[in-house]
C-alpha cells in the first residue's frame, strides 16, 4: 500500500543504487522476496565481489527500513487511525518478519564466504562482530513473538497518545500540560500535576496488562535463544560488545554514591528558594528564582526558526542541513490530539534523510527537545557518505552523545529565544536538570534489570520493586499520600514498553556529552570539530573509539562523573542582578 504522508511530495525520491533503481518498490513481500533471491545467487568468491554484495544488501535493507519508517511516522502522527496503525503492523508481519529468516541466510553466506578472509580487517572488524552476533541470535520461533511484541507496544502508544485532560476549560494533551507545572502558583502546579497523574492512573490496569504481556513474550524470546534472562539476551541483541550488566550495575552504584548527594543538594536549594518546608512532585519544575515560566516562542514556526539560527551559530553546516529538513517538510513539531507522545528522529534510510517528530507546547523543554533531535539528524547527515547501512546505524550510546551534546552546545546561543537574563536562567535550568536525570535514568535501568531477572512477575512485585528503587533514588521529594500514584509512575516511560533496556545509554551518553561541553568552554571550535569527526565515523569503530574521537572517555566510575558534577555545580550560581 502507499503510505499517506503529505510531506513526501517535497522530499526528493530515492536515488538509483547499484542494486536497486529509484523506482524499485518494497511495499510487499512479493516485491521483496525476488530481491533476496538475487542476493543469494550472487558470487562471494573474492573480496571485490563480497564488497559489492555488501553494498547490495545495504540498499535492500535501507529500502525495507524506509518503508517501515514511513508507516511508523504515519501511525504516530495519527494514533486514532486504525488503518495507519494496521498498515504499520501489517508491514512488520508480512515483510520485516519473514525478511529476518532471509537475512539470516545471507549472514551465514557471508560468514562462510571465501572472499571474507581478504577483506581489510580494520574496515570490516565491526561488521564481522555484528553479523556473527546476529547469526548466533536468530531463532525462527521468535519471529511470531516479535510481531506480537510490536502489536503490544503499539497498543501502549495508542493509549498514551489519546490521553487528554480537561484543564482551564479546555481539553489538553498531556504534553500540553507541562507549562502549568512551571507556574509560580503552587496550587495551580498541584492541580496540573494531579490532573495528568490521575488521567494516567485511570488507564493503569490496561497499561499494566500490556506490560505484563510484553514481559512474558520477552522472557520466551530469551529462553528460545538459550539465555537465562531477557536482560542477558537484550545485552547481546543491543550489541553491547564493550560493556555488560555488571558495568551497568556499577553505574547504578556510581549514581547513588556520587550523583545522589548532588540531587539532594539541588532539591534542598529548590525547597529553600520556593519557601516550602517539604518538596512535593509538583514543585520540581518550578523556577527556583520565583520567576515566571520561560516562554521562548509562541508558534512552532518561531521554534523552528530559532533553533535553525542556533544550529548555524554552533556550526554553519548544521544550519544548512536543518534548513534542508524544513524545506523538504521533514519536521512535525506541533502538538495535537491523537498524536503520539514524545519526540524522535527517524531516518529515511533509502533517501539518507532524517525526519523529526515532537509535540511542542511552548516551553523551554521544546527548545531542548528540538536541539536534541537536531543532533540525531546531523548524525544522519554526517554519515550519508557511508555505503554500508550497518555503519550508518550507529550505536545508541554515541547516537545520544550526538543529541545530548547538541543540547549543551546549543545552550550557548539561547539568546536567540530570550533576553540575556532569561537565557542564563534557561542554561542553569538545563544543567540543573541533568543532576536528577542521572537518578531517574538509574531508576529506570535498575527497574529493568530487576524485572527481567526476577522469577516473580506479578503486578504487585513490579510495584514493590519500583517503590524500593524510588526510595533509593528519589532524594528529598515527599510522596506522602501519593503512594498509589507513585507505584505506577513508571508507566509514563515509553522506553519500557517500546525499546526495552534502551535507557542506560542516556546516562553513558550524558557523561560523554558533558565532556564535549567541558572542552567547548575553553575551545569551542575544537570541541565541535571533534564532535563532527566522531559523528562522521557512524558505527564503523568500536564504542570506546567513537567516544575517544569525540574527546570523551567511556567510563562507568566516579572518575568521570564526579568532576562533571562539580563542573555543573560551578555553573549553577546565578549572576547578581
Amino acid at each position: 500500500m502507499s503510505t499517506p504522508l503529505t510531506f513526501l511530495a517535497a522530499v526528493p525520491p530515492p536515488s538509483a543504487g547499484t542494486f536497486l533503481d529509484a523506482r524499485t518498490s518494497v511495499d510487499s513481500w512479493s516485491r521483496v522476496e525476488p530481491l533476496f533471491d538475487q542476493l543469494e545467487r550472487h558470487s562471494l568468491e573474492s573480496a571485490t565481489k563480497l564488497q559489492a554484495w555488501l553494498v547490495f544488501c545495504s540498499e535492500l535493507q535501507a529500502a525495507i527500513d524506509e518503508e517501515l519508517s514511513l508507516r511508523y511516522i504515519a501511525s504516530t502522527r495519527d494514533t486514532a487511525s486504525d488503518a495507519l496503525d494496521q498498515a504499520y503492523l501489517d508491514y512488520i508481519e508480512t515483510v520485516t518478519e519473514p525478511a529476518k529468516e532471509r537475512w539470516h541466510r545471507l549472514h551465514l553466506r557471508y560468514l562462510a564466504s571465501t572472499g571474507r578472509g581478504d577483506l581489510e580487517p580494520r574496515r570490516y572488524a565491526v561488521l564481522d562482530r555484528i553479523i556473527e552476533n546476529e547469526a548466533a541470535l536468530f531463532v525462527a520461533d521468535n519471529l511470531a513473538l516479535e510481531t506480537a511484541e510490536a502489536r503490544h507496544s503499539r497498543r501502549y502508544q495508542r493509549l498514551m497518545g489519546n490521553m487528554t485532560v480537561d484543564f482551564d476549560g479546555q481539553q489538553r494533551t498531556l504534553p500540553e500540560m507541562r507549562p502549568y507545572l512551571e507556574e509560580l502558583d503552587r496550587s495551580r502546579r498541584k492541580a496540573a500535576w494531579q490532573a495528568v497523574e490521575q488521567r494516567r492512573f485511570q488507564d493503569k490496569d490496561e497499561l499494566e496488562d500490556v506490560f505484563h504481556e510484553l514481559v512474558l513474550l520477552r522472557g520466551q524470546m530469551a529462553s528460545n535463544c538459550g539465555f537465562a534472562s531477557y536482560r542477558d539476551y537484550m545485552f547481546r541483541r543491543l550489541r553491547r560488545f564493550d560493556y555488560g550488566p555488571r558495568d551497568c550495575e556499577q553505574l547504578h552504584a556510581t549514581t547513588e554514591r556520587f550523583a545522589m548527594p548532588s540531587v539532594r543538594m539541588v532539591q534542598q536549594q529548590l525547597a529553600d528558594q520556593l519557601g516550602v518546608s517539604v518538596l512535593r512532585p509538583w514543585d520540581l519544575l518550578a523556577d527556583p528564582d520565583g520567576e515566571s515560566p520561560l516562554s521562548p516562542f509562541t508558534s512552532t514556526e518561531a521554534l523552528r526558526e530559532g533553533c535553525q539560527t542556533i544550529f548555524e551559530r554552533v556550526f554553519s553546516a548544521f544550519g544548512e542541513q536543518f534548513c534542508e529538513l524544513s524545506r523538504y517538510g521533514l519536521l512535525d513539531l506541533a502538538s495535537r490530539v491523537g498524536k503520539a507522545p514524545g519526540a524522535y528522529q527517524i531516518t529515511l534510510a533509502r533517501r539518507r534523510l532524517p525526519f523529526i517528530f515532537m509535540s511542542s507546547a511552548g516551553g523551554h523543554e521544546d527548545v531542548v527537545a528540538l536541539l536534541h533531535e537536531g543532533g540525531h539528524a546531523f548524525h544522519c547527515c554526517l554519515t550519508r557518505h557511508e555505503p554500508l547501512l550497518v555503519y550508518r546505524d550507529v550505536p545508541t550510546e554515541i547516537a545520544e552523545v550526538a543529541s545530548m551534546a547538541m543540547e549543551l552546545l546549543g545552550a550557548r546561543h539561547l539568546e536567540v529565544f530570550y533576553s540575556q537574563h532569561d537565557a542564563e536562567r534557561a542554561r542553569r535550568r538545563q544543567l540543573r536538570g541533568i543532576i536528577p536525570f542521572f537518578a531517574w535514568a538509574a531508576t529506570i535501568d535498575a527497574f529493568q534489570h530487576a524485572i527481567y531477572t526476577a522469577t516473580e512477575r506479578s503486578k504487585a512485585a513490579r510495584r514493590n520493586t519500583w517503590a524500593h528503587l524510588r526510595a533509593r533514588y528519589a532524594g528529598l521529594v515527599d510522596h506522602h499520600g501519593l503512594e498509589e500514584l507513585q507505584q505506577v509512575e513508571w508507566l509514563q516511560q515509553s522506553h519500557l514498553f517500546e525499546t526495552p533496556f534502551y535507557y542506560v545509554e542516556y546516562v553513558i551518553a550524558q557523561l560523554g556529552a558533558l565532556q564535549v561541553w567541558q572542552r567547548s568552554l575553553a575551545d569551542p571550535l575544537g570541541a565541535v570539530n571533534a564532535y563532527r569527526k566522531a559523528l562522521g565515523l557512524g558505527g564503523s569503530r568500536p564504542l570506546p573509539e567513537l567516544f575517544a574521537a569525540a574527546g570523551a572517555t567511556l567510563d562507568f566510575s566516579g572518575n568521570v562523573m564526579l568532576p562533571l558534577l562539580r563542573l555543573i555545580h560551578s555553573h549553577l550560581t546565578p549572576a547578581p542582578r
